[in-house]
This record gives structure tokens, sequence and C-alpha cells, in this order.
């Protein structure tokens, strides 16, 4: 019983190790293949400058939530946030609605009816106004 659990103990031990050597040899392997690299001084300006990727994209890459425009255009319930807006302090009066992307499509104002979904999604950005900003 003694032996038997010193051989396993030992295989443990082992595979350890020959996950720690391979692991060793992987890291080694990319080191020699990386380290003789050149970069020109225009490009490692470039690093640099932003942050060491080599990519840049023109804007951040945004979602478009076909499932749900798909869902809400077949009368399907869907996913929301919750937004909410206090009116005064004083009362604690407070207006709730349910908020998603397909509901801002498809709602869009009459001059973006030409407007595909994907284009509504790229170009226009949803931005929020305090009670103040709105009464102003």
């Amino acid at each position: 019983m003694e032996r038997e659990r010193n051989l396993i103990e030992d295989e443990e031990d082992n595979d350890k190790g020959d996950f720690v050597q391979g692991l060793s040899m992987m890291m080694s392997a990319m080191n020699a293949s990386t380290s003789r690299d050149i970069v020109s001084s225009t490009m490692a300006h470039y690093l640099v400058a932003h942050g060491g990727s080599r990519f840049s994209a023109s804007h951040k890459p945004k979602h478009l939530l076909l499932k749900q425009l798909e869902e809400t255009l077949d009368g399907k319930a869907v996913n929301f946030t919750l937004r909410r807006i206090n009116k005064t302090k004083e009362d604690g009066t407070m207006i709730q609605w349910p908020e998603s992307t397909s509901d801002d499509y498809l709602y869009r104002p009459k001059e973006l009816e030409h407007i595909c979904a994907y284009e509504f999604t790229e170009l226009y950005e949803k931005k929020f106004y305090t009670l103040k900003e709105l009464i102003e």
C-alpha cells in the first residue's frame, strides 16, 4: 500500500515536471524566434505611441445586436436595460423606461429612415442628458 502511494506520487511529480519542461521549451523557442526581430525607427515610434500594438482602427468596435432586433420585430421578449431619471429630489418623483438598441433603431427619427441597422450602430452614438440639461 505504501509502495503504491509512492508510485502514484512519483507519477504526479513526473507529470508536473513534464509540463514545466514543455512550457520551458515553448517559452525558449518563442524567445529565440522573436529576439531577432528588427523594428525600424518609424515602427518603434508607432509601437510606443500606440501602447505596443501594431494595429489600430478608426473607431472602437460596437455591438450590433441582430438577434435582439429580430426578436423585437417578431414581438418576442428581449433583454433591456431599465433606465430611470429622478425628476425632483423633494417629492421623489421618478420616471423609468426600458431601453434596448433595437428600440433605438426602430424608433429612430424620420431623417434616419434610409439608414440600415449597421450604419445606424456605426455612425451614431446615444448620449444621455440629465434632467437639468433637458430643461435648458
